[in-house]
């Protein structure tokens, strides 16, 4: 991977993040009302720059060459994944319980919550994320190899967690993200997803401190 991609990559995943905050913020599918919360300050914010990163660090890795099939694939899944159920919990929320002991107690009642269907569901899409990354090295079993599937899987939906879990101040998950980005520039596939990742992460950050300074500034 040339010097230039790296750079290239990270500016049209900030592009498509940058048009997909856009599009929510002027036209926000079931209207702005629906993607918009009250926070403990009593400000209003909004639901829309998760599935916006999610947007533009899919299309970063879609759109990047030379990455193998498999960990395209795998990479794009994970992302999405994530987003998908995170949006369905944000805008379907349903039941009172509230973090993973929370939602789990209440499966292990019988009571299945919009929360308890995002675990299962980032749970399940990372396990798949991983069998497309992971291939099977020679001479390895079967077993063993769905083991490594099985506790990468975990990985990956344990991050998207933490990530979660760290969510409580504007901008903090996405500056922790941009760590990352002194190691986007090597000549490797997990580069390149790193690459995708801050290109996202630049265009969010953005767009989440300028709406607290413009909401700063209206108060």
């Amino acid at each position: 991977m040339s010097r230039v991609l790296p750079a290239v990559l990270t500016a049209a995943a900030a592009a498509a993040t940058g048009a997909g905050t856009w599009t929510a913020r002027h036209r926000a599918p079931g209207g702005s009302a629906r993607w918009t919360r009250t926070n403990h300050r009593g400000d209003d914010v909004t639901l829309w720059e998760g599935p916006a990163y999610a947007l533009g660090a899919t299309a970063g890795v879609l759109l990047a060459p030379g990455l193998p099939s498999r960990v395209r694939a795998g990479a794009a899944l994970a992302t999405a994944g994530a987003a998908a159920f995170g949006a369905l919990d944000d805008l379907a929320e349903r039941g009172s319980s509230k973090g993973l002991r929370g939602h789990l107690g209440s499966l292990a009642r019988g009571e299945l919550t919009t929360g308890a269907v995002k675990i299962l569901g980032i749970g399940g899409t990372g396990v798949a994320a991983a069998a497309q990354l992971l291939e099977r090295p020679e001479g390895r079993s079967t077993t063993r190899h769905l083991v490594d599937v099985v506790v990468a899987g975990g990985v990956v939906a344990g991050t998207a967690n933490l990530f979660n879990l760290l969510d409580l101040r504007p901008g903090r998950v996405l500056k922790i993200a941009l760590l990352v980005a002194p190691a986007a520039a090597a000549s490797t596939p997990a580069a390149t997803l790193r690459a995708a990742s801050v290109g996202a992460a630049l265009a969010s950050t953005t767009a989440s401190l300028g709406a607290v300074r413009r909401r700063a500034g209206g108060s």
